[in-house]
């Protein structure tokens, strides 16, 4: 059944406001085998509702609204819909009751602007809102589902589980989707792309690649009438991927590299810490984002300044005057020194010229030196990334995790 996704919302067009919503509402739809034919934000112009609205029940089996239902003048989703529908407004008191118990909740007075939101127009059924004051609507229409829903993203997302979702499960069948994603590293796009052509997979699934610093994804998705067809479809087509890719994969769907890193630390009985210089504190972030974090992750030092390595990590001081403070030399005793200092198992460091500014011809903006120490054991990378400061920093912290999850990858 052909879908469509309608955001709208001059803050949305704007820029200004992510478009969190229709990503969120396509992943849902997966469950009913749905996925959307088009994705589409328009600003909050009335004429432009209203005809895009009107093509949409013509062209779509499901059509999935967000935004434009408040009280504010700037809410034209609900008049647009009584213009193409020639529906007028019907006052449903139960509405109005739920609106105002809601307000007393909140221990704030309603006011009068609000009574709009129990207007809902005719022939609609209104979609109960626990999580906010404007019910959602649901009309359908004999060849198109149509479901209009706030915009206010914890309102649109009770309002999918909990209301749309339901109705959708008794009204779409006969498709079902299985997905499979391989999270790969250390790896490019074009890389990946010529391992798996070789497999035959690219006719048996929808493959797709999709690339975020430094790191690929690979997303295989299975589209059939059954589902347990579609699941060992699915099956078969990922295990010739996943024979290619294995080198590469860190892990499947939802798991960051983050995570897989640090399973890999608790599985083998390591403690980390590290050392950073042009990273400023960001490896630590990322490696601290993971919950339980602690039980693996000892300290991380920032040390920018040469006194700094010195002092806090027992660089040697020719160390930095022969070679300088971005050298392999120095990334090399930053990740030994850190281990030394913190009694970590393994400590790794990074050192370089995140940029703009501070590079020379020998040593130029993007060029950063990585430092490992593992059980005494201490080798170096160096990375030359030439991009602006955040990526170069960014860049810098992923290669860090590669490096480090592979390096335990071949010691288990």
């Amino acid at each position: 059944m052909k879908t469509l996704i309608l955001t709208i919302g001059n803050e949305v067009t704007s820029g200004h406001t992510v478009n969190t919503n229709a990503a969120f509402i396509a992943e849902l739809l997966e469950e009913v085998g749905l996925t959307p034919d088009r994705v589409v934000t328009i600003r909050d112009e009335p004429v432009d509702l209203v005809r895009d609205i009107r093509q949409a029940v013509k062209k779509f089996g499901v059509v999935i609204i967000t935004g434009g239902l408040g009280p504010t003048h700037d809410d034209v989703t609900k008049p647009a819909l009584c213009k193409v529908f020639k529906a007028p407004l019907v006052h449903d008191p139960a509405i109005l009751k739920r609106v105002k118990r809601f307000f007393a909740r909140i221990d704030k007075p309603m006011l009068p602007v609000n009574k709009g939101q129990a207007d809902v127009p005719e022939g609609f059924t209104a979609l109960d809102n626990k999580w906010g004051t404007a019910p959602g609507l649901f009309y359908d229409t004999g060849s198109s589902l149509l479901f209009s829903l706030p915009g206010v993203p914890r309102e649109m997302r009770g309002l999918m589980k909990n209301e749309v979702m339901p109705i959708l499960k008794k009204k779409v069948s006969g498709r079902a989707i299985s997905r499979m994603v391989f999270r790969t590293a250390g790896i490019g796009e074009t890389g990946v792309s010529e391992l798996i052509e070789n497999t035959g997979a690219l006719n048996e699934a929808e493959v797709a690649f999709l690339p975020k610093s430094g790191r690929v994804d690979v997303r295989v998705t299975v589209n059939d009438t059954d589902e347990t067809r579609a699941k060992t479809r699915l099956k078969g087509v990922t295990k010739k991927i996943g024979k290619v890719l294995a080198p590469y994969v860190f892990g499947k769907n939802d798991i960051t590299l983050e995570q897989a890193v640090g399973k890999s630390l608790l599985k083998q009985g390591f403690t980390i810490a590290c050392a950073e210089s042009c990273t400023g504190g960001m490896f630590a972030g990322a490696i601290t984002s993971v919950p339980g974090s602690s039980r693996y992750f000892l300290e991380g030092a920032v040390t920018y300044s040469d006194s700094a390595k010195m002092k806090r990590l027992k660089v040697k001081g020719v160390t930095i005057k022969k070679y300088g403070a971005v050298s392999e030399q120095v990334a090399m005793e930053m990740a030994k020194g850190i281990c030394e200092t913190s009694g970590a198992t393994v400590g790794i460091s990074a050192t370089g010229v995140a940029g703009p500014s501070g590079g020379s011809k020998e040593k130029p903006v993007g060029l950063v030196y990585l430092g490992l120490c593992i059980d005494g054991e201490v080798t170096a990378q160096t990375k030359n990334y030439r991009f602006d400061r955040v990526t170069n920093q960014n860049r810098t912290v992923n290669d860090m995790l590669t490096w480090l999850y592979f390096e335990l990858k071949a010691r288990r």
